[in-house]
């Protein structure tokens, strides 16, 4: 995918538990409806932690409504993508993020 190697986490849990023990991230692709949490929380509470207040996160998600995509941003995403989404999308807005 656009040379980008990735890594999943299907759940909170995970998310958390991958980010306390493994290599941060370049970037974070965070849905909203994960099964064990809501990633706008998720977002809120890792802009509110030093280590995470800079790092590059993008919400891909279903929630396409214009009050949840200003909460995104509002919230500190630095990029919304919508589902359905295009690889052609994503890897345009990964760039700009990353400043490519």
């Amino acid at each position: 995918m656009a040379g980008y190697g990735f890594r999943t986490a299907t759940s909170a849990k995970a998310l958390s538990q991958a980010l306390r023990e493994e290599a941060r991230p370049d970037l974070l692709l965070l849905d909203v409806e994960l099964p064990d949490g809501d990633g706008f929380d998720i977002l809120a509470k890792l802009r509110a932690r030093p280590e995470f207040a800079l790092l590059p996160i993008v919400m891909l998600t279903v929630k396409s409504e214009l009050e949840d995509i200003r909460n995104g941003l509002r919230l500190g995403a630095d990029g919304y993508i919508t589902k359905p989404y295009s690889k052609n999308v994503l890897v345009e807005v990964i760039r700009r993020v990353l400043k490519q």
